[in-house]
């Protein structure tokens, strides 16, 4: 949840384009993916198609960013990206999820039903 709550979702949309300086969703969703999985790989090209590598684009911005912030926070964020932007699960491009994400929420899913027993 880095984003900025003032004015709603759409502001922590703004907030994360602000941070990644991108104003595509797309590049958005794939950066702060990496963020909800924890899954960062400097070496990678970068998900923006700047022809970097990850670690010599918006690799430095990724790990100062993922320093302050809980896993979990960044994972919320992205699937209430994911759903403002694409509305239902039946428009999500394939991939989008990636069976990292699916495997966490389910982690999580099943620490919740736990607490709530």
């Amino acid at each position: 949840m880095y984003g900025e709550y003032d004015h709603g979702f759409d502001g922590i949309i703004q907030s994360y384009k602000d941070l990644f300086e991108s104003t595509s969703d797309i590049v958005v969703l794939k950066l702060l993916r990496i963020l909800a999985e924890g899954n960062y790989r400097g070496h990678l090209p970068c998900p923006c198609d700047s022809g970097q590598r990850l670690r010599n684009c918006h690799g430095l911005i990724l790990l100062e960013v993922s320093k302050g912030t809980n896993r979990e926070s960044f994972l919320y964020d992205f699937l209430q990206y994911l759903f403002f932007k694409y509305e239902s699960v039946e428009k999500i491009p394939p991939g989008m999820i990636s069976k990292r994400i699916q495997k966490y929420l389910k982690k999580v899913l099943k620490a919740t039903e736990k607490m709530g027993k």
